[in-house]
């Protein structure tokens, strides 16, 4: 390094220490012998004290530098055996511990670094003093050494005490080095740092929306677990309330047809009974005009649409039909058949038949047959009406087991495939869900992390009269609305403030319209 560069650098020093002082008294220059040798001397035992003192230093920086490395090598020791935190915070941790030892050492440097300073300073102070005292020198008696001391301080340039100051300059360059590299990888540090937070609050947000859709599609999948049990139980029950239909048509069809065996036997009886009572009524008669006679009867009596005195003159007419029809068979001559012109003939034979001597008793005999015959028919009609009914049931019932039986399989295959079809539209409207809902989660985490980007930014500015900071949650909504709003009135406040200071306004216009202006120019400026 040349003595030029070592002035350059001793006029940019501010200041002398004391040392350099003291060292700079004893080598004013002198006439005599007697004192160049003694300046010689004492600038000879300043140096290798200022040697001494660098090596002191250095080997103190050794030290240093040695039990900061020990302390890294047992840092990642103490890290590991923290448990029960998640790998994010364990990360974030590791981080901040970094930027705390990053910060020591470039602390560190920095302080080494003035120290150098300062004793590159003492050297240089030195040095000019010795120049000083060599440019005097030459002005002594030509009995004096002249090149005495200008041999001393070529020796102390060429000596070791420059190389010391040249290895000191050399370890400055590298410190200051080292100094912007720990600041780079400082801000590489924390700004990984903030962004792993960023991600932190993004990934739970993430994770908790995950879980939430995990525990939706867990419970839509129990219930449609359930509803696949309710649809087989439904087809047991179906299939067991056919077969137990089929048993009660069945008993329905026999019962029925016990009934109607009942009451035609019952009818059949009754017929029976009427004729009996016709043949015991009508004794005169032979046994072929008793058969013909009951038939007709009967059905005269149970057709029921004429009135007793039409059917006292249709009974008389038809006895004189039977009589005539037997006379014609040439069996039987019946006395009264030549009587019977007219109803009132016809009475009168039929009261001669009932053995009665008045009309009322002849009417009397026949009314309870007449009311019989009634009965007779309203049953009859009522047992064909059961049975048409009976016949419409059965043929309803019928189809009915037909279809049962031919679409029970494909019904229950179509409840099935309907069911399908509805859990995979409800998976996919799921899907949609979770997907919107996604998005909307991290809508609210970027909204989330701009509040408190947002509240960080305004925490320097007084806050509102009479209202302490409000606090940014992520569990309530109604808080970012609250921080907001905070925000709002301490900007609006810092306004007022800055308004309120004389030309504002003009520096916040000229600031606004070229933001590339320094701020502490455009003041000044706009106050002068």
């Amino acid at each position: 390094m040349s003595l030029n560069r070592l002035g350059s650098n001793s006029r940019q020093l501010s200041g002398r220490g004391p040392r350099s002082e003291s060292m700079g008294r004893p080598l004013q220059p002198s006439p005599s012998q007697g004192s160049t040798d003694v300046d010689d001397s004492t600038s000879t035992d300043s140096y290798q004290w200022t040697i001494d003192q660098n090596k002191q230093i250095l080997a103190q920086l050794k030290q240093e530098n040695k039990d900061l490395k020990q302390e890294l090598s047992r840092r990642p020791s103490t890290s590991t055996r923290e448990t029960g935190r998640s790998q994010s915070d364990k990360t974030v941790e590791k981080m901040e511990k970094a930027v705390h030892v990053l910060r020591r050492q470039y602390d560190k440097i920095m302080q080494e670094k003035k120290t150098t300073l300062s004793k590159l300073s003492n050297l240089q102070d030195s040095m000019r003093d010795m120049m000083k005292a060599t440019s005097g020198s030459g002005s002594t008696p030509s009995n004096t050494r002249p090149s005495s001391a200008v041999d001393s301080a070529a020796a102390v340039l060429t000596g070791p005490a420059s190389r010391e100051v040249r290895m000191m300059e050399n370890k400055l360059e590298k410190a200051a080095l080292k100094a912007n590299e720990a600041q780079s990888i400082q801000r590489t540090y924390e700004q990984v740092i903030q962004r792993m937070r960023q991600e932190q609050l993004s990934a739970e947000l993430h994770n908790r929306a995950v879980q939430e859709s995990l525990r939706a599609i867990i419970k839509e999948q129990e219930r449609l677990v359930i509803l696949e049990k309710e649809v087989q139980h439904s087809k047991d029950t179906a299939t067991q309330e056919l077969m137990a239909f089929e048993e009660k048509l069945e008993s329905d069809r026999l019962q029925r047809e016990r009934h109607l065996n009942e009451q035609r036997g019952q009818a059949a009886l009754m017929q029976q009974a009427n004729a009996a009572l016709l043949k015991r009524q009508y004794p005169s008669l032979s046994t072929d005009d008793d058969g013909s006679g009951e038939g007709a009867s009967t059905n005269a009596w149970v057709s029921g649409d004429v009135t007793t005195s039409d059917a006292v003159a249709s009974s008389a007419m038809r006895s004189g039909v039977i009589v005539s029809g037997s006379d014609q068979g040439g069996s039987i001559e019946d006395p009264l058949s030549k009587e019977v012109h007219d109803p009132a003939s016809a009475v009168r034979a039929l009261c001669r038949l009932t053995g009665t001597s008045s009309v009322t008793g002849m009417l009397g005999a026949l009314l309870p047959q007449q009311a019989s015959s009634i009965n007779l028919k309203q049953m009859q009609a009522l047992a064909e009406q059961q049975l048409l009914q009976l016949q419409a049931e059965m043929e309803l019932e019928k189809s009915h087991l037909e279809d049962l039986h031919s679409g029970k399989r494909l019904t229950t295959q179509s409840q099935l495939d309907s069911a399908q079809l509805e859990l995979k539209e409800a998976l996919q409207v799921a899907d949609d869900a979770r997907v919107r809902h996604d998005e909307v989660l991290k809508c609210h985490a970027a909204v989330i992390a701009g509040l408190d980007h947002l509240a960080a930014m305004v925490t320097t500015l007084p806050a509102p009269t009479g209202q302490p900071p409000v606090p940014l949650s992520l569990s309530d909504p109604d808080q970012a609305v609250e921080v907001v709003a905070q925000c709002e009135q301490r900007l609006i406040k810092a306004y007022k403030f800055i308004l309120s200071i004389p030309k504002a306004s003009q520096i916040l216009e000229e600031l606004s319209s070229n933001p590339d202006l320094d701020f502490s120019f455009t003041a000044s400026a706009s106050l002068k």
